[in-house]
C-alpha cells in the first residue's frame, strides 16, 4: 500500500510538471523574434511608441522600463497629433541612440553621435522605401488608404477598426522593430571590428617604439 501511494504522488507530480511552462526554454532573439514580438505586443496593448520598442529590447536581451517608460508619448505621430513621425520610427531612433549615443559624462564625444546618427539614417531610408514618408498621416494614407485625426473620439474608432482588419499598424510596427534590431547588430559587428582594428594598430605602434628604443639603445 505504501508503495502504491508513492507511485500515485509520482504520477500526479508527473501531470503537475508537465502542466508547468519549462523554465529551460531558450529567449527568444533575433530579427524575426522582433518582429514577431512587436506585432504580438501591437496587437494586444497598443502604442505603435511603445511596442517596438519593447520587442526590440527583449529581442536583444536589453531591460530598462525608463526607456520603455519614455517612449509613451511618441505614439500617434506624437501624443495621437499624427503629425509627428511614426511612433515605430521613433522607438526605433530611442532604440538606436540607447545602445550607440552619447552619454551625458561625455558631451564631447561626437564619435558616438555620428555614429548613431548614421544607423538612424539607415532606418530612415528602409521607412522611406516602404512606406514613402516617417509621417503618421503619411504612413496612414500608404497603408489604410486614408489618414484619420486620432484626437477625434469617432475617427480613432474608425482608425481602429481600420487598422485591426488588415493588422496594418501591428505590420508596420513589427518590420521597425525588426530593422531596428539589424541595425543595431550591424553596429555591434562594426563596433568590435573598429576595436579590433585599434588595438592592433596600438600593438603596431608599441612594436615599433619597442624596436626604435632597441635599435636606439644598440
Amino acid at each position: 500500500m505504501v508503495g502504491m501511494k508513492v507511485n500515485k504522488k509520482a504520477a500526479e507530480k508527473d501531470e503537475k510538471d508537465l502542466e508547468r511552462p519549462s523554465r529551460e526554454e531558450p529567449p527568444r532573439r533575433g530579427q524575426t523574434c522582433a518582429y514577431d514580438l512587436a506585432f504580438d505586443y501591437d496587437r494586444k496593448y497598443g502604442g505603435c511608441g511603445q511596442t517596438p520598442l519593447a520587442a526590440v529590447l527583449d529581442s536583444l536581451g536589453l531591460q530598462n522600463d525608463d526607456i520603455f517608460k519614455a517612449g509613451t508619448s511618441f505614439s500617434g505621430g506624437i501624443a495621437n497629433l499624427g503629425i509627428g513621425p511614426c511612433g515605430a520610427f521613433s522607438a526605433g531612433v530611442l532604440a538606436i541612440s540607447y545602445e550607440f549615443g552619447r552619454e551625458r559624462h561625455s558631451w564631447y564625444g561626437y564619435e558616438n553621435l555620428e555614429f548613431a546618427n548614421l544607423l538612424v539614417q539607415k532606418l530612415y531610408s528602409k521607412f522611406m522605401a516602404e512606406y514613402g514618408s516617417i509621417c503618421c498621416r503619411d504612413i496612414q494614407k500608404k497603408v489604410l488608404g486614408q489618414s484619420y485625426d486620432l484626437l477625434n473620439p469617432m475617427e480613432r474608432i474608425k482608425f481602429s477598426k481600420a487598422s485591426s482588419e488588415g493588422l496594418h499598424c501591428p505590420k508596420v510596427v513589427g518590420k521597425a522593430a525588426e530593422w531596428t534590431v539589424e541595425l543595431i547588430l550591424e553596429g555591434r559587428k562594426e563596433r568590435r571590428t573598429q576595436s579590433m582594428t585599434c588595438k592592433i594598430r596600438r600593438k603596431g605602434w608599441e612594436f615599433m617604439r619597442f624596436l626604435k628604443d632597441f635599435l636606439f639603445l644598440r
